[in-house]
């Protein structure tokens, strides 16, 4: 019997299509994302986290650190996303909850409710920036940063783990409307399928 909780795959409607400069476009797989709520004005809340993550809470929005195997990304002044590679996102939310119960703060696991996609290649922010309203050149949104926008009139949250790998957090239930936007946005570069990412 399947597993009544198991996710079905996003991105179903990802198709290659020719182009002199292709957009490369993988689903992030395997990752757990967990929302971290708490205010840093408590003196042990920046303490519960790095114990429990190895890491720091970036203050401002759109700031991204290193946690241990995975990253912290500000969502805003009080809200943080735990992205964890290979990792379960229940495990995370029970072992990051017992140690922020106690200074005021909560963890929620988000897996189930996102997906993810990496943009590479050399057109990756070109290819966004159609959709995007948001300055997404180098010096707008340089390597290691992120931000939360809108692609047309779809929620998402970019980061900008390279110069040309650019990766998008949407909600699940607009997975496909992102895919189809992303293709049309394409079609002067063509777009090729790369494996899942899963770091």
């Amino acid at each position: 019997m399947a597993d009544p909780l198991a996710r079905a795959a996003a991105f179903s409607r990802l198709v290659a299509s020719p182009g002199p400069d292709p957009l490369i476009i993988a689903a992030c797989r395997e990752r757990a994302l967990v929302t971290i709520g708490g205010s840093v004005a408590h003196a042990g809340l920046v303490s519960a986290v790095r114990a429990a993550i190895g890491a720091e809470l970036p203050r401002e929005p759109g700031g991204v650190v290193p946690a241990g195997h995975g990253w912290t990304i500000a969502l805003g002044p009080a809200e943080w996303l735990y992205v964890a590679p290979a990792r379960d996102g229940w495990a995370v939310e029970r072992d990051l909850a017992r140690v922020l119960a106690l200074v005021g703060g909560q963890a929620i696991d988000v897996s189930h409710g996102r997906a993810m996609l990496r943009l590479g290649g050399a057109p990756a922010r070109a290819v966004l920036a159609k959709g995007c309203p948001i300055d997404l050149s180098p010096r707008g949104l340089p390597s290691g940063r992120a931000a939360q926008t809108l692609f047309g009139k779809i929620g998402v949250l970019v980061h900008a783990r390279e110069r040309d790998a650019i990766e998008l957090y949407v909600s699940r239930s607009y997975a496909d409307a992102l895919a189809d936007g992303l293709l049309a946005a394409a079609r002067e570069f063509g777009c090729r399928i790369g494996p899942a990412v899963i770091d």
